[in-house]
């Protein structure tokens, strides 16, 4: 096949460059998903001292 003739004759089978660009394409989600799980912890402990500051306030938000 002329689209997945990389040059490498027969050291390369057709059927392993999609596997490969799949496992590439798993291991960049996985990498990023544990970037965003630290900036949502991040998130969400900003959130709760909001709300807890909220709580203590003494206005009320309509008064915002």
């Amino acid at each position: 096949m002329v689209l997945l003739d990389l040059g490498l004759g027969s050291a390369l089978a057709p059927g392993w460059a999609p596997l490969g660009v799949a496992v590439v394409m798993l291991v960049a989600l996985a990498l990023l998903w544990f970037s965003m799980r630290r900036h949502l912890k991040i998130n969400e402990r900003n959130e709760e001292a909001t709300q807890t500051h909220a709580a203590e306030s003494p206005h009320s938000p309509a008064d915002l």
